[in-house]
């Protein structure tokens, strides 16, 4: 069973596979307001932090309660800018409304599976 640290690492190796094409369509600029649907270990949601400058706003969403804590380590220095909160994408319209993120700027759904979770066994994937 892989633990906090574990899974952190396999995060920190995460890199999103359409970054650069994510951030050329979505054009992440200053005072706007962006959603990552299925925020994962928040590399995407940190790279629009980036883009955006220094009042651009990201929120973050995720079911899986481990993501949203390494999401903590990979955002917390964007301070309020960054939002994050467990829940499905499902509820995205309530969640950004309540976060204030409606209207948004642009919205991402990576609905993919990450390498981290086809390499911790506690996901339940597995390749034959």
């Amino acid at each position: 069973m892989a633990d906090g640290h574990e899974i952190k690492a396999m995060a920190d190796c995460h890199v999103p596979v359409l970054l650069a094409e994510v951030l050329k369509f979505m054009n992440p600029q200053a005072g706007k307001n962006y959603i990552d649907a299925t925020g994962g270990p928040g590399n995407m949601s940190r790279a629009i932090l980036k883009a955006s400058c220094e009042t651009g706003r990201v929120l973050t969403i995720d079911c899986d309660p481990r993501a949203i804590s390494i999401q903590q380590s990979h955002l917390d220095e964007f301070g309020e800018r960054s939002v994050r909160k467990l829940a499905n994408f499902s509820s995205i319209e309530s969640v950004a409304r309540d976060e204030g993120f409606i209207p948004s700027d642009g919205i991402i759904y990576d609905l993919g599976v990450s390498s981290m979770m086809i390499d911790n066994p506690e996901y339940g994937f597995s390749i034959q």
